[in-house]
């Protein structure tokens, strides 16, 4: 516990739970002093009892409310051999191919290489540093590279547009690839201490790509389900739902910047494109042998006229 406090806390959050101990005894020490009792005092200030009476003793003995003054073991990986530790682990690549380390690894090639450290280190010692700095080497998360430069300006439509959305404002998004999976034997449900159970062997019945359109103003889903996702499919889709619109009203579509959305013969369909904030729809798996795209429609249904809700 001792190395826990050493490396685990920040000196900032040391400071904040130094100053809270001196902010207990206090509030302890004033209501003693106006008579209360421990019980009582316990209840106000949300600690044990035995708190209090140590605190009593504590002002009793000391005349103080601070800690004494603590000799202690001094430690063992100072600043300086903490920094190098770190310098080792997040900067430097194990072996050609190898993204980074593991604990036991990097801690076996410090030992057999002395002299980076001066000193050999455990494997706790090295995941107490990169606690305390607060430090995940071993996390890789994705980011994009903004490369448009008008990307900023089409945020700033976007995010008015949803926060004054139009009569007909729709969500386009598809779903590439979907494997249509059947699996050899039903599912069971689930029982006591046992989840739901599902074959792990299936047979696989090819793919398909899901395209639906979200109105924000209901919550109506469209979707159809295609073969593929190149231009032609997406202007035969998209003319099919425009057709259930108003003859006269004013469409409003937001999607992704895939090459399909502006391509030239979508833009005559349909001028303009933007990008989108993509939302799952569905997590149910679809089987092409009980006809899929009848699954699909059935759910959208479903969803239109149970779940369905205005998004603003």
């Amino acid at each position: 516990m001792k190395s826990k406090s050493r490396f685990g806390i920040s000196g900032e959050d040391a400071f904040l739970v130094k100053q809270s101990r001196l902010l207990q005894r206090f509030l302890i020490t004033v209501f003693l002093e106006f008579g209360m009792s421990a019980r009582r005092c316990a209840e106000l200030v949300q600690c044990r009892e035995i708190t209090i009476y140590r605190c009593k003793k504590r002002v009793e003995r000391l005349k103080a409310l601070t800690d004494q003054k603590r000799t202690g073991r001094p430690p063992i990986f100072n600043e300086q051999i903490g920094l190098k530790t770190i310098s080792c682990y997040c900067q430097m690549n194990p072996l050609p191919g190898c993204s980074r380390w593991s604990l036991r690894w990097a801690v076996q090639y410090l030992n057999r290489n002395p002299e980076i450290l001066g000193m050999s280190i455990s494997s706790s010692s090295l995941h107490r540093i990169l606690q305390f700095h607060s430090l995940r080497p071993h996390r890789t998360e994705y980011f994009l590279q903004i490369t448009d430069p008008d990307f900023f300006p089409k945020m700033e439509h976007i995010v008015q547009v949803y926060q004054n959305p139009p009569e007909y404002l729709f969500c386009f998004d598809e779903s590439t690839c979907l494997q249509a999976n059947e699996r050899f034997a039903p599912g069971l449900p689930a029982q006591k201490d046992s989840p739901n159970l599902e074959e792990f062997q299936y047979v696989r019945n090819g793919t398909t790509d899901l395209m639906a359109f979200l109105r924000t103003k209901t919550g109506e889903v469209f979707l159809r389900c295609t073969p593929d996702h190149k231009t032609p499919t997406l202007v035969r889709v998209f003319a099919e739902q425009i057709r259930q619109q108003p003859q006269h009203a004013e469409l409003h579509y937001i999607c992704d910047n895939c090459y399909p959305h502006f391509n030239n013969d979508f833009c005559r369909l349909y001028p303009g494109r933007a990008t989108t904030i993509n939302r799952p729809l569905y997590g149910r798996q679809l089987r092409l042998t009980d006809g899929y795209e009848n699954q699909g429609i059935g759910i959208v249904c479903g969803h239109n006229n149970t779940e369905g809700g205005p998004y603003f």
